[in-house]
C-alpha cells in the first residue's frame, strides 16, 4: 500500500520487477505450494514509506534476475494471444486432483505458460488435455470459461503454439478426444475410484 509502481517504464524499474516477483510468490505461498520464507527473503523495512518500500522491493531480486524477468515479459508481450483474459480457471477439486488450476483462458483458448528451456514436453500437453477433460464434466460447464483450443506459451522460445484438442492429440500420436476424454472421465469418477480402492483392499 505504501508504494505501487506505474505501468510506464515498468521494464526499466527494478523495484517494479521486485514488486511483481513478490506478488507472484505470495500467490503461490497463499495456495500452500511453497513456504512464505521462500518468497520474503529480505527483512521488512523498519519504516514504511515510499522510498524505504521501493528499496525493499529492489532488494528482493538481483540485477541478473530482474533482467531475465524483463526479457521474459518482453517476449510474452509479443507472443500473447490478444483478448479478455479469465485468469486461473480451477479444474481441481475432484478425486485425487485438488488444487489444480490453469493459467488463463483468452478468447476460446486455454493457455499454459511454461518458462522451460527445452520447449514442448509431453507432460505439458497431457496437462492441457486433462484440463480439457475436466472442463467437460457435467458439473463444470457453468463455472468454467468456455474454450475449444489449447495453447502452450513459451516465452523463452518466443512462441505460442495453439491448436484444437484433436490437433494436439494427433501430433503426439494419441486417439481422438472423444476416446481420451471418456477414458479420463472414468479415472476422475469418484464412484469408480471408490470401487477400485475397495477391490485393492480386498
Amino acid at each position: 500500500m505504501a508504494w505501487t509502481p506505474t505501468a510506464r517504464g515498468l521494464f526499466h524499474n527494478r523495484a517494479a520487477i521486485g514488486w511483481l516477483y513478490a506478488l507472484g510468490g505470495l500467490d503461490v505461498a497463499r495456495r500452500g505450494f511453497i513456504p512464505l520464507s521462500d518468497v520474503i527473503t529480505s527483512p521488512l523495512p523498519t519504516r514504511i514509506d515510499v522510498e524505504q518500500t521501493r528499496r525493499w522491493f529492489e532488494s528482493l531480486i538481483s540485477v541478473d534476475m530482474s533482467d531475465e524477468i524483463v526479457r521474459l515479459l518482453r517476449s510474452l508481450k509479443e507472443i500473447r494471444i490478444r483478448g479478455t483474459i479469465s485468469a486461473n480457471p480451477v479444474f481441481g477439486g475432484i478425486g485425487p486432483i485438488l488444487g489444480s488450476d490453469g493459467d488463463w483462458v483468452v478468447a476460446d483458448t486455454l493457455v499454459e505458460l511454461k518458462c522451460v528451456v527445452d520447449g514442448v514436453r509431453r507432460r505439458n500437453v497431457a496437462q492441457l488435455v486433462c484440463y480439457h477433460a475436466l472442463s467437460q464434466l457435467a458439473d463444470r460447464s457453468e463455472r468454467l470459461p468456455l474454450f475449444s483450443r489449447l495453447a502452450l506459451c513459451l516465452p523463452r522460445q518466443s512462441a505460442t503454439i495453439t491448436g484444437t484438442v484433436n490437433e494436439w492429440l494427433y501430433a503426439f500420436g494419441a486417439p481422438r478426444k472423444e476416446i481420451v476424454v471418456e477414458a479420463l472421465h472414468r479415472c476422475f469418477d469418484p464412484s469408480d475410484m471408490a470401487g477400485d480402492f475397495a477391490s485393492m483392499r480386498g
